[in-house]
């Protein structure tokens, strides 16, 4: 055929029309190429979606972590109180807490990133009284504090 064309053979080939259907179907099929342009441009849609997703969960562990050291609980000031229900077990748990939740998104990020983790500095102003370390009843509270918090997480 191409012979033909160029004006070097006076006779054409003879092509059938099923070779002509085949060509067409085969290599002109605008319907397939379509399709497979959309199912890309959709693959690629759902991977931005996703990508978004993992940032956004990134900056909001950042943002756990940044308040968290940016936060300074004056835990001495608050002493356990009748009035208000406020009790040494309650005090232990916000510090438990506290630590805990900074601890967690640090872990989360870097399991997300597979990097290796940053340093945590709480900034937790936890000084406590030399005088409650002394106090047998402060400790026990303090330890059973920590003992109950443990065994709520596992």
């Amino acid at each position: 055929m191409s012979i033909w064309l160029e004006g070097k053979k006076k006779n054409p080939e003879s092509i059938s029309h099923t070779a002509i259907n085949n060509y067409r179907k085969k290599h002109l099929n605008v319907n397939k190429e379509a399709v497979k342009k959309y199912q890309n441009k959709k693959t690629k849609e759902l991977k931005d979606e996703a990508v978004d997703k993992v940032v956004s969960d990134l900056d909001a562990l950042d943002e756990i972590i940044d308040e968290g050291r940016k936060i300074k609980l004056e835990i001495d000031k608050v002493y356990p109180d009748e009035d208000t229900g406020v009790t040494d077990l309650d005090i232990e748990k916000v510090k438990i807490q506290g630590k805990t939740l900074v601890i967690r998104a640090a872990k989360v990020k870097h399991d997300i990133t597979k990097d290796d983790p940053e340093p945590i500095n709480l900034n937790f102003n936890f000084n406590e009284d030399p005088a409650l370390l002394q106090d047998p009843k402060y400790l026990a509270a303090k330890r059973k504090a920590m003992d109950e918090y443990y065994a709520s997480q596992h």
